[in-house]
């Protein structure tokens, strides 16, 4: 059989991408593990140290605050993204599609602004002095009691930043349930219909169902993006007020470049770099195995 190229061919058209991949990934994946193994604050001569910036890690009680800060981040913006972004592709999925193109439009705007904008935005909202949209709502209705300012509060902070970027990131997810909702054949939802099934069946038992694998595909991205969530924490809050709503991003940053222990901070971009891959494969195996058993 004539061959159309020689076996180096692929190669060439190969060399560059993977000579920028190695360059702006691969690279510094392993300068940062390397970094990792010693104690480093960019003044002084690097000392090797092994794994004891690994094992500081665990005796270090604000990684760990930083840690379980991270888990609930993750459980606020895993449901209510996932449930928001449903709720607003059912709706638009039920509207008139002539109206459906500008609310999906309005939607998905948080989307395309600079988280800047939005964490500046939820700053003004939640404020005391001056009085914020939420503290102005909550005493018109007779809740005055319950005004705070919230991003300022260790017991709500966590949960304003998290929350930020769900107002963000829904409108992304809608798009997606959106487009998997209208691809749907339409047989067995008009065969459900005329036995009788009425809109919340049509739902939970048909068309919810049948997209499962995308809601399991998005519930993934948001998983391995939350676990190494940065922008919208460092903007709002700075980790504060004291711990409360530092991740292990923000705490990296923290240690790095406030700190300069550049030793520390890589091992636990690291960690995080591990936390994540091992989060992913276990994701998948519960996933394909239950597929399986189906």
């Amino acid at each position: 059989m004539l061959k159309l190229y020689p076996k180096s061919s692929p190669w060439k058209f190969l060399a560059l991408p993977l000579l920028v991949y190695t360059l702006v990934v691969l690279l510094p994946v392993v300068m940062t593990f390397m970094y990792s193994l010693t104690d480093w604050n960019i003044t002084s001569k690097r000392d090797f140290t092994g794994f004891a910036n690994y094992a500081r890690m665990f005796r270090d009680e604000y990684f760990m605050v930083a840690l379980k800060n991270n888990v609930v981040y993750l459980a606020i913006d895993l449901s209510c993204e996932i449930i928001i972004g449903l709720l607003l592709a059912i709706f638009l999925n039920e509207i008139s599609r002539k109206f459906s193109t500008v609310i999906k439009m309005i939607y998905f705007i948080p989307c395309v602004i600079s988280s800047i904008a939005i964490a500046e935005t939820v700053k003004r909202m939640v404020t005391m002095v001056p009085k914020g949209v939420i503290n102005a709502l909550l005493e018109s209705i007779g809740l005055g009691k319950f005004q705070g300012a919230f991003a300022a509060m260790p017991s709500t902070a966590l949960q304003v930043v998290a929350l930020a970027d769900v107002y963000k990131w829904s409108g992304l997810y809608m798009v997606i349930y959106y487009s998997a909702l209208i691809s749907l054949s339409s047989d067995q939802i008009e065969a459900a219909i005329i036995d009788g099934a009425n809109l919340v069946q049509t739902y939970t038992r048909i068309r919810l169902p049948m997209i499962r694998n995308i809601i399991v595909t998005t519930a993934i991205l948001i998983t391995t993006g939350t676990l190494k969530v940065f922008e919208m924490p460092f903007l709002l809050t700075k980790g504060g007020p004291g711990y409360s709503s530092q991740v292990l991003s923000t705490y990296m940053y923290l240690k790095s470049f406030d700190g300069l222990e550049f030793g520390y901070g890589s091992a636990i971009s690291v960690f995080q770099a591990i936390l994540s891959f091992f989060v992913l494969i276990i994701l998948r195996f519960v996933i394909f195995r239950k597929s399986n058993l189906e």
